[in-house]
């Protein structure tokens, strides 16, 4: 039985698009539009792997600050480490 919600949007607001595990993996700050992925912005505001933007000029000038990309990539890499199923696989 299908997920009935009232428009297309909903679902973003309550899932986690796929592309966000895969950019966790590959260690990339993540930028988010602000207002339409809610789960997604809770989850990258709470981690502090990237931000959210509202606009252009902001995903513009966002990425700049060194200092907090420099800080969403070391968080990035804990979180990436703490989701590995098993983190040595050469003790299986």
């Amino acid at each position: 039985m299908p997920l009935l919600l009232p428009n297309r949007q909903d679902r973003f607001r309550i899932t986690y698009p796929t592309r966000l595990f895969t950019t966790i993996t590959a260690g990339l700050p993540i930028a988010v539009r602000g207002g339409h992925f809610d789960a997604c912005e809770r989850f990258v505001k709470e981690r502090e792997i990237g931000f959210v933007y509202n606009n252009p000029k902001d995903l513009r000038i966002k990425p700049e600050n060194l200092s907090i990309m420099q800080k969403c990539r070391e968080n990035l890499r804990s979180l990436r480490d703490s989701m590995r199923l098993n983190p040595k696989p050469d003790q299986l």
